[in-house]
């Protein structure tokens, strides 16, 4: 989201984000390995969507023009993110036996939306 707040100043994922990214998959393949199937499950979801945003952005900082409808739509499908990574929390914290597995709304996402007052 912080890439993508900087176009059209920024050109696509900065190097944090490809740090982060690369450090995910690490974590990631570490986690195939340790933790059970539910998590794993949630954790896929999350990776999967992190891949698709990933891809879009390097898209959107390729094109020679910034695309409007492309870039609202990528912001738009970043915060849907957050029902999937919050899912993946709930079934996290549930196998730590520290939560129900019901998912607790993210305060996140009104970090990036416009001030309704």
């Amino acid at each position: 989201m912080e890439d993508l707040n900087e176009f059209p100043d920024g050109v696509g994922a900065s190097s944090g984000t490809d740090e982060a990214r690369l450090t995910f998959q690490n974590d990631f393949a570490h986690a195939q390995m340790l933790v059970p199937d539910d998590v794993l499950d949630a954790a896929t979801q999350v990776r999967i969507s992190l891949a698709d945003a990933y891809k879009r952005l390097t898209r959107l900082g390729r094109a020679s023009a910034i695309d409007d409808q492309a870039r609202d739509d990528l912001r738009a499908f970043l915060l849907n993110m957050w029902e999937v990574i919050t899912k993946m929390q709930a079934v996290m914290r549930k196998d730590l036996g520290v939560g129900s597995g019901v998912p607790v709304p993210s305060e996140r996402p009104g970090a990036y939306l416009p001030d309704t007052q």
